[in-house]
C-alpha cells in the first residue's frame, strides 16, 4: 500500500511539473517482501505509470532487479 500511495502522489506532482528536457522519474514495482506473500498489484502498478510517464514524454530505461540493485 505505501507503494502505491507513493505512486499516487507522483502521479498527482506531474502536472504540475514544469515543461523540461531530460525530466527523470522512479518507479518501482516491489511486490516481494519478506513477511508478505507476492503482491500482485505492484508490477502491474509500476507499468501503468510507466505507461502514463512516456505519454508525457519522459525516457523510459527498464532495470531489472539486478541492474537495480547494482545502481543503488
Amino acid at each position: 500500500m505505501p507503494i502505491f500511495l507513493l505512486v499516487l502522489l507522483l502521479g498527482l506532482c506531474i502536472p504540475l511539473a514544469p515543461r523540461a528536457e531530460g525530466r527523470v522519474a522512479l518507479v518501482i514495482g516491489n511486490s516481494d517482501y519478506q513477511q508478505l506473500d507476492e503482491l500482485a498489484n505492484p508490477k502491474r502498478d509500476a507499468r501503468a505509470m510507466a505507461a502514463r510517464l512516456a505519454r508525457l514524454g519522459f525516457t523510459l530505461f527498464d532495470a531489472d532487479g539486478k541492474e537495480t540493485s547494482g545502481a543503488v
